[in-house]
């Protein structure tokens, strides 16, 4: 099985990198591949360019031989919808199974996302919280969860697509946002960047640095 990772990565960080390890080690997946965003369609424009963000997640995944990037949704000139990701995926490489990996915070927003119901049609998701967490969902997606889920990695991995699997794991609370406020105000970023990455964003001056 692989893992399709997407998001802004502006800056990529220690928790996505988690979050990634996580669901690799537990699930047992083939490789992992991060997709970051190209054209948001219903977001401002990352601060940083397509190229710089997909040059600090290189760096980022340069130890993790099983960790790559795709630049599928940089490289398309329409707006990013995950459907359409995965269906590139899908027609790419259709023997494989996929899951696409996404953080809690994510999940509890899932139903505004573009044909959210087709998801499953091509994939298993995969939800990572930290531990304890205490994220409450709408009752949309709480029935979605509920008719979907998998508690057994067995059913996830004996499938192709249309489970819902729950995974905590010890993540530490990070956001792109705070590091790019921290670079902003001339604060350390110890313990929350690969040292490449931080790096590159004091070499390129990256979010005012």
């Amino acid at each position: 099985m692989i893992g399709i990772f997407g998001g802004t990565f502006d800056p990529v960080h220690l928790g996505h990198l988690l979050l990634a390890r996580a669901a690799a080690d537990h699930l047992g997946l083939q490789r992992v591949i991060f997709v970051p965003l190209g054209l948001p369609p219903h977001r401002d424009l990352p601060k940083a360019s397509p190229q710089s963000r997909v040059n600090m997640l290189q760096a980022a995944l340069t130890d993790s031989p099983d960790f790559e990037v795709s630049t599928v949704e940089i490289d398309r000139p329409s707006p990013s919808w995950t459907v359409h990701t995965l269906e590139h995926f899908c027609d790419e490489m259709p023997d494989e199974t996929f899951c696409l990996l996404m953080g809690s915070d994510a999940f509890r927003s899932i139903n505004q996302w573009y044909q959210w119901q087709s998801l499953l049609d091509y994939c298993h998701l995969v939800v990572v919280s930290r531990a304890g967490d205490k994220t409450e969902l709408g009752s949309e997606v709480a029935a979605y969860l509920a008719r979907h889920r998998c508690t057994s990695l067995y059913d996830i991995t004996d499938g192709c697509s249309g489970g819902i699997y729950w995974l905590e794991a010890d993540i530490p609370d990070i956001s792109s946002t705070l590091i790019r406020h921290r670079v902003d105000a001339d604060e350390p970023l110890t313990g929350l960047l690969p040292p490449a990455v931080e790096s590159l964003i004091k070499e390129h001056g990256h979010y005012g640095y």
